[in-house]
């Protein structure tokens, strides 16, 4: 269950969670619900945006980032977490951050 504890004149809200897998779900809709151009971070493939895309694969076992991606190939299924792990030991190595299409 979701909670919103709002912060008055801050001008942020902050939503509680009671597990993160919950969390995890929250913001997949929020990302999804405010439909951005570019999702932007600090060090995207191991810390911000990576970092969630791991605990997603890890407590889920799917792709995060094809949840929030734009486009839905037909051909590409939402990758499972045996196929992020043999995806992930080469793009670690080569790429320099995530790729949300």
């Amino acid at each position: 269950m979701m909670t919103k504890l709002g912060i008055g004149r801050v001008g942020f809200d902050i939503h509680v969670s009671e597990n993160e897998e919950e969390m995890l779900g929250a913001v997949i809709q929020h990302v999804r619900r405010l439909d951005p151009d570019i999702l932007a971070g600090y060090e995207v493939h191991n810390l911000s945006w990576g970092y969630l895309v791991d605990r997603y694969q890890t407590i889920v076992g799917l792709d995060m980032s094809k949840l929030l991606s734009r486009v839905r190939p037909q051909k590409t299924p939402i990758l499972t977490k045996s196929a992020m792990e043999a995806r992930d030991s080469y793009n670690s190595q080569h790429n320099s951050g995530l790729k949300f299409i």
